[in-house]
């Protein structure tokens, strides 16, 4: 069975019908996320947590100025959301780890003290 490769003019026009112009979505991307980047906590977020909120406002942004009945983009958003749920999840418990592990050789340390 042969697939056939788009050209990249067709994906272009397909993704434009369904987006919007790319200079709009940029525009509305690139306004999105610049308040995310001068809220108060931003500073404190993770690169995943960053990756993904970013994501999630190129997902927006394009709901926004093109087609936002697109379902692809809600679930996109869903996955970028569950992605960071995920690594805050791990982060937690390796800090969780760790901070067992420096309890335990503090209680060794001073069991040895004595």
């Amino acid at each position: 069975m042969t697939q056939t490769v788009p050209t990249t003019d067709a994906v272009l026009q397909e993704r434009g019908s369904r987006y919007g112009a790319f200079h709009n979505n940029a525009y509305l991307a690139q306004r999105l996320k610049g308040v995310m980047h001068n809220a108060p906590a931003w500073c404190r977020t993770s690169d995943s947590q960053r990756e993904a909120l970013e994501m999630i406002q190129h997902k927006i942004a394009r709901m926004l100025n093109g087609d936002p009945r697109y379902e692809d983009n809600v679930v996109d958003i869903i996955g970028y959301a569950t992605l960071m749920l995920q690594d805050m999840r791990r982060d937690k418990n390796n800090a969780q780890q760790r901070a067992t592990e420096a309890a335990r050789q503090a209680a060794a340390t001073y069991n040895r003290q004595e």
